[in-house]
């Protein structure tokens, strides 16, 4: 039921705000959230974000990555 993703949020005001909203609209319950800028391959206008995600179960985490990987976000499980 926990999921922890990373992916990249262009580092720009609301950036991490439209992330969120899609996470909430795919009904996730955030946990956790932690940026990320070290030791990670980062252009100068994004930022990294590691997110610890619960969901309803298997299916529901494929439904929320697909959501982010839709609107455009790059998901690294970890």
């Amino acid at each position: 039921r926990r999921v922890r993703i990373f992916t990249r949020v262009p580092d720009r005001p609301g950036g991490l705000a439209e992330l969120l909203n899609l996470v909430a609209r795919a009904g996730a319950n955030l946990l956790s959230l932690e940026h990320v800028r070290e030791a990670v391959a980062l252009h100068v206008r994004e930022t990294g974000v590691e997110l610890t995600l619960e969901t309803r179960g298997p299916a529901h985490t494929k439904e929320v990555l697909a959501a982010l990987e839709g609107a455009g976000y790059e998901i690294d499980l970890e």
